[in-house]
C-alpha cells in the first residue's frame, strides 16, 4: 500500500492443468474432432439442453452462462475446453436483435454457478442469433473482451432460424472449425477446489 492506495501488480492468467484429450471412443462422432491447437469438448446432454433453451422462443435471443474446465493437453499442443453445465439466463430485456443481462441476472447464475457447479469455472456463455448468422456482433465481443477474455474461454452461438451454429473462443473471437460431443457426463478429471 502506497499512500493510502492499493497497488496490485500486472494480472496474470492462472495456468491450465495438463489433461489427457478425450478419447476417441468418448466422443459421439470421432471422425469430426477439428484440428487446431484448440477444442471444445461438450459433456453428454449439455448440447442438447442449451438447443432445449434457445428454441423455447426461437424468434427472440437468448442465452447463459457454459460451465466447465479448461486444460492443456499432456505434450501442450492443444488447450481445450469441456462444457460440463449451463446455466440459463432469463433476461426480460430481449428481442430478435439483443438478449441483455442485469447485474442481478448475473449474480443470479454467479450464484447458481457457486451452489451446483462448485470447484467449476464459467467457460464463457452461449447465446442465439435467430435469423442473423453465425458471428459475433459489436455488442458480442464487448462481453467477450472484458468478461470472458481468457484464451480458453469460449462463445456458442446458434442461428435458431437458420440452424446453424458456431464457436468462438479467446479475446478476439477466433471462429472454431467445430466441436465434439462426449457420450458421457462421468468425466473422471480432477476439478481444483
Amino acid at each position: 500500500m502506497t499512500q493510502g492506495r492499493i497497488v496490485f501488480g500486472q494480472p496474470q492468467e492462472a495456468a491450465l492443468w495438463p489433461e489427457q484429450l478425450p478419447a476417441a471412443d468418448l466422443l459421439a462422432r470421432p471422425e469430426a474432432t477439428p484440428p487446431g491447437p484448440f477444442r471444445v469438448y461438450f459433456a453428454h446432454g449439455i448440447y442438447d439442453g442449451i438447443l432445449n433453451h434457445i428454441n423455447e422462443t426461437p424468434n427472440v435471443e437468448s442465452g447463459g452462462l457454459l460451465v466447465g474446465q479448461a486444460f492443456t493437453s499432456l505434450d501442450r499442443a492443444t488447450t481445450f475446453v469441456i462444457v460440463t453445465g449451463a446455466i440459463r439466463q432469463d433476461s426480460d430485456n430481449r428481442s430478435v436483435g439483443h438478449f441483455t443481462v442485469t447485474p442481478r441476472e448475473v449474480q443470479a447464475a454467479r450464484a447458481s454457478l457457486e451452489q451446483h457447479f462448485a470447484g467449476y469455472l464459467a467457460v464463457g456463455w452461449y447465446h442465439s442469433h435467430p435469423g442473423h448468422g453465425i458471428f459475433l456482433s459489436g455488442q458480442d465481443m464487448t462481453i467477450v473482451r472484458s468478461i470472458y477474455n481468457a484464451p480458453w474461454q469460449i462463445a456458442f452461438v446458434r442461428d435458431t432460424l437458420r440452424d446453424k451454429e458456431g464457436v468462438f473462443y479467446g479475446p478476439e473471437g477466433t471462429r472454431l472449425d467445430g466441436w465434439l460431443e462426449l457420450t458421457t457426463d462421468q468425466l473422471d478429471f480432477i476439478v481444483a477446489a
